[in-house]
């Protein structure tokens, strides 16, 4: 018997609406866009490692037109240990929508920040300047992301930072390549393939990584899909 998650299901829920207009991305950095004005949408995706595996589930929703909200959380299991869950809350703005510039690429930049409460070591608030630059009209595109994070559980401070690369490959798919990391512990870096499953309404993502630096027993594996919803 094969399982199918709730996530998936819903995904196939939404392939019966119309579609929308938006991108979606499969990185942990941050693009500066945001969901279009009256509309949300379902990011969800599985992170599979040594030590145990992570489900994330994260809507978010522009309601004003300049602000996106995303609230959801994460189920965590992890051997050795009970399961635990997270919630994450964020709100993110433009100070500059995406466009054309006279360097010869479009960018866009903005400015996000958020909490998650819950499971130990996911008790933390933070903020990010999120930064993408497009090149070729779209044919490659660059994600870059500078912030601060407190834990609470030691009230310590950290400089945060991304940067990752997406490639169009063909007219429904696309590369990417990422590392992500702060001050105080090795990076880690992933790349993996996007899959435009449905144009503008569905994308389904699976990458492979590790963290850099370390033992090929820190590798991970994700899987990941985008649910775009129409206007409300």
């Amino acid at each position: 018997m094969i399982l199918i998650p709730p996530a998936a299901r819903l995904a196939a829920l939404m392939l019966l609406l119309p579609p929308l207009a938006h991108g979606g991305r499969p990185l942990v950095t941050d693009d500066a866009t945001v969901t279009t004005a009256g509309t949300c949408q379902l990011e969800s995706w599985q992170h599979s490692a040594a030590g145990g595996r992570e489900l994330w589930l994260l809507p978010a929703c522009n309601l004003v037109g300049g602000v996106e909200i995303t609230a959801g959380g994460v189920r965590l299991w992890r051997e050795g240990a009970e399961d635990e869950s997270a919630y994450n809350v964020q709100a993110k703005t433009l100070l500059r929508k995406i466009a054309p510039s006279s360097l010869g690429f479009d960018y866009g930049f903005g400015i996000g920040a958020g909490v998650l409460r819950g499971a130990d070591g996911l008790d933390s608030d933070y903020a990010y300047l999120p930064l993408t630059l497009l090149f070729d009209e779209g044919a490659l595109t660059v994600h870059a992301n500078a912030g601060w994070q407190h834990d609470r559980r030691d009230d310590s401070d950290a400089f945060t930072w991304g940067l990752g690369a997406q490639l169009l490959l063909l007219q429904n798919l696309s590369a990417f390549i990422e590392t992500t990391g702060d001050d105080g512990s090795a990076p880690k870096a992933h790349t993996g393939l996007t899959v435009i499953a449905i144009p503008d309404r569905l994308h389904v993502d699976a990458s492979y990584g590790r963290s850099l630096g370390t033992a090929p027993a820190d590798s991970f594996l994700t899987f990941g899909i985008n649910v775009y919803l129409p206007p409300f």
